[in-house]
């Protein structure tokens, strides 16, 4: 906007006052010519704020290394309870197949397939649900 004490002349054209805003103005250093006793003051008032701020800082930093020396013992006790469970695991695991009861087998020459149900059955006629069990070995992990 034009100011009230700049009369445009007709013709002339705004855009010259739009095209580019005005520089901002540096601000004036409030304390260039003040009293030393005003320096003084703003100089011990600038070191009590940096003590506080130092001061806060540590204490922050206090606290995180607590919280982090608390959230370490919880993760090693943590750790320590995964791998019991994990070895009591293993070891049920291993006696599980160790116990399974042997399936019932059955030879080659008492088996008839049945192409079109798509199933085999036994030489008495009756259906036989077959579950194969492939085993890795124990390994343990």
């Amino acid at each position: 906007y034009p100011s009230p004490e700049r009369h445009v002349k007709e013709g002339e054209s705004h855009a010259h006052n739009t095209s580019k805003p005005a520089a901002k103005r540096k601000r004036e250093n409030r304390y260039k010519n003040a009293p030393p006793a005003v320096l003084s003051r703003r100089r011990a008032q600038t070191e009590a704020s940096q003590r506080a701020y130092r001061e806060r800082k540590e204490q922050r930093i206090k606290v995180l290394e607590a919280m982090l020396k608390d959230a370490t013992q919880r993760h090693n006790v943590l750790r320590q309870a995964y791998a019991i469970l994990r070895a009591e695991y293993v070891r049920l695991k291993t006696s599980q197949r160790n116990e399974q009861q042997p399936y019932t087998t059955y030879s080659g020459a008492d088996l008839v397939s049945d192409p079109i149900m798509g199933t085999m059955t036994g030489a008495d006629g009756d259906s036989l649900d077959m579950c194969l069990f492939f085993s890795s070995g124990l390994t343990g992990g």
